[in-house]
């Protein structure tokens, strides 16, 4: 179930990725992963505490390292997207978004266009954005 729903999300979020770069709908896209990323955050949280609790529990310590351990990236990812959210907001209100066009023109549009200092040269071609 969990591969699944993490599936949908990660298609929400390359969706998002696309729709950031739109002049206007951009703006409505970050802060749709605004909000998303503040209930991931708050998931992650909970996860987080209801793994510390069955660990303090003393059951199965392996089964609730995971728990925290996901409920962590988790919040790590749920601000990650409030951040890019923000910026996004930001760039848009100043009509600048476009400059996120580089991320949708890629073969893989989730992954970063410049990733531990370099940048990707393989974009794709215009009339395949939405496709």
């Amino acid at each position: 179930m969990f591969a699944e729903v993490n599936k949908i999300l990660n298609d929400l979020e390359t969706g998002c990725n696309i729709l950031d770069a739109l002049p206007v709908i951009g703006a409505f896209s970050a802060a749709l992963r605004v909000g998303a990323g503040k209930v991931q955050f708050a998931v992650g949280a909970c996860s987080t505490f209801v793994g510390l609790v069955g660990l303090c529990s003393g059951n199965n310590q392996t089964e609730w390292k995971s728990v925290i351990r996901l409920g962590s990236e988790q919040m790590l990812h749920g601000c990650l997207n409030i951040i890019r959210g923000v910026g996004t907001l930001l760039l848009a209100s100043v009509g600048l978004n476009f400059v996120l066009l580089a991320q949708v023109l890629r073969e893989n549009r989730f992954a970063p266009v410049v990733s531990n200092g370099s940048v990707f040269a393989q974009p794709r071609a215009p009339a395949g954005v939405f496709f």
